[in-house]
């Protein structure tokens, strides 16, 4: 599992972006989960867990009709990504993207509890072949987070935060500011020289280096996101795309694209409105289907003659967005079914 993420950090605002890699036009679903009770869940590798999820609003992106995602949100605007998976990491019982719907589930209110239910998640189920990075973040800070069987490290990132990570290795080297207890006792390394997590595992990811966007606004900064994504996937296959606006002093948002080929597709909001929120059925694949609707009108789309009106209306919620969070405190019912108004009204542009 590859991705293409970038993440930068204006003023009190962190930007976070992800991009999954496929082979093909792979349709993603968005899904919203209300807050549940306590129960059973099987996960997409087969693991059947008692009672792992605890009440928590979620927002996911997910391949079609699997209980985990690659990119997800909770209601205390916690998220967790898997940034890259070895092949192995698909083949065991617990998927990385089990652990972001479990780890999103279990309420964790801030990074550093993303990092530390993730950290518990590896240590009882991990699998001895497994490499793995995630990234976890909120208002305040970002981690990544790199695994290797059952042994996992974490590092925090500075505050001048403007990142770019591939899928090639792990990212956590020598840097740890968590990790398995006892760590440097359970593996072998060269005790002659620092310790590195990633070289411990042979398994070191390709450091990448982005310049990072200019922006005097949230609102540039976010379009600039947008954009420089899109150039980031260049002429590669791309699945949906979504961004992350997390705000320590106003509202954060969550933006999706919910359809493939990001140079042709447009991000939607979304806020966490509590037991309001609704989302459109057209992001969900219906029983016995195995697309979205809204992924079957975007393949019948005319590009060429919608896509810079498209482009023009997505900078224009942008604003009107931004404007909302600057000056509102809380939630209200303007917001409630954001992201189905938007969704719904890009579907007429493709029929």
């Amino acid at each position: 599992m590859s991705s293409q993420i970038l993440i930068f950090k204006f003023q009190e605002t962190i930007l976070f972006a992800r991009n999954t890699l496929v082979d093909q036009e792979t349709c993603h679903e968005v899904k919203f989960y209300q807050k549940s009770e306590d129960g059973q869940v099987k996960t997409d590798g087969g693991l059947e867990l008692s009672c792992p999820i605890k009440s928590s609003f979620i927002i996911q992106r997910l391949a079609e009709h699997e209980f985990g995602g690659d990119f997800g949100a909770n209601e205390n605007n916690v998220v967790v990504a898997v940034s890259w998976a070895s092949k192995a990491a698909t083949n065991y019982k617990l998927k990385p993207t089990d652990i972001v719907r479990l780890v999103l589930g279990g309420a964790c209110v801030d990074s550093e509890s993303g990092v530390k239910e993730i950290g518990k998640l590896i240590e009882e189920y991990g699998s001895t072949d497994t490499k793995l990075n995630f990234v976890v973040a909120c208002p305040k800070d970002v981690w990544i987070v790199s695994v290797a069987g059952k042994c996992w490290a974490a590092t925090k990132l500075g505050e001048d935060l403007c990142v770019e990570l591939g899928g090639d290795g792990l990212e956590v080297t020598t840097k740890i500011d968590l990790s398995t207890d006892g760590l440097k006792d359970k593996i072998e390394w060269d005790k002659n020289e620092p310790f590195n997590f990633g070289k411990a595992f042979d398994s070191i990811a390709t450091q990448k280096k982005w310049t990072g966007i200019e922006c005097s606004s949230k609102a540039e900064g976010i379009i600039n996101m947008f954009d420089n994504m899109r150039q980031l996937s260049k002429d590669l296959m791309t699945g949906s795309c979504s961004l992350a606006v997390l705000d320590s002093k106003e509202l954060s948002c969550f933006w999706f694209t919910a359809t493939p080929n990001l140079k042709q597709s447009v991000f939607k909001p979304f806020f966490f409105c509590g037991e309001n929120t609704r989302i459109s059925p057209l992001t969900q694949v219906p029983d016995g289907e195995t697309i979205t609707l809204l992924h079957k009108l975007h393949s019948q789309r005319k590009w060429e003659a919608i896509g810079n009106l498209l482009i023009g209306l997505e900078k224009y919620c942008v604003g009107e967005v931004m404007s909302y969070s600057a000056n509102h405190g809380k939630i209200t019912e303007d917001v409630f079914e954001l992201l189905k108004d938007c969704v719904e009204a890009e579907a007429k542009f493709y029929r």
